[in-house]
């Protein structure tokens, strides 16, 4: 499969999120990419990464800090999550010291209110979710949701004439 399909799946992943008001589902999010990526695509490294997302707005700045996203190759970041990819200009921190210094950078340590404890064992909640996943640990919120997904890409690559990527629970 070439890298053109993979950026048609995420775009069904996201819209699906974006019709049916999906949030808070990163983890069920990427384990879909991840099992797709690793099984029916050709990449040298396919690696599941914690992070902390920073958008910063003039009227507004918000902060997203239990998050994971896919990095391919060590170049490639992979944002499966429409609630996140839908952030202007977004910022991702990749460990806590660089997201405490964007935050002072950004001069977003007042704006916005953090428990700092509470945000780094978030951080650290995520990071084992993202080990599990690379340690090919099955990490879903909602495995209906997660069926679902799949029966709607599915039937969107059908609809386009092209090879189903999973094999569906109804067939």
């Amino acid at each position: 499969m070439n890298k053109i399909e993979l950026i048609d799946v995420l775009l069904h992943l996201i819209e699906y999120q974006k019709i049916n008001n999906i949030t808070r589902m990163c983890s069920t999010n990427v384990q879909i990419m991840y099992d797709l990526i690793t099984t029916r695509f050709s990449f040298n490294k396919v690696e599941v990464k914690s992070v902390a997302v920073i958008e910063q707005q003039v009227e507004q700045s918000r902060v997203a800090i239990g998050h994971i996203v896919i990095i391919l190759d060590d170049e490639i970041l992979l944002e499966p999550s429409y609630e996140i990819s839908r952030l202007n200009k977004p910022l991702y921190c990749f460990n806590v010291k660089d997201f405490i210094d964007a935050m002072k950078y950004m001069k977003l340590i007042k704006d916005v209110k953090l428990d700092l404890k509470s945000e780094i064992n978030q951080f650290l909640l995520f990071d084992k979710v993202a080990n599990d996943i690379n340690n090919k640990e099955m990490r879903v919120n909602d495995v209906e949701y997660y069926h679902n997904v799949i029966d709607y890409i599915n039937e969107k690559r059908h609809l386009e004439k092209k090879e189903a990527l999973w094999h569906s629970r109804h067939s």
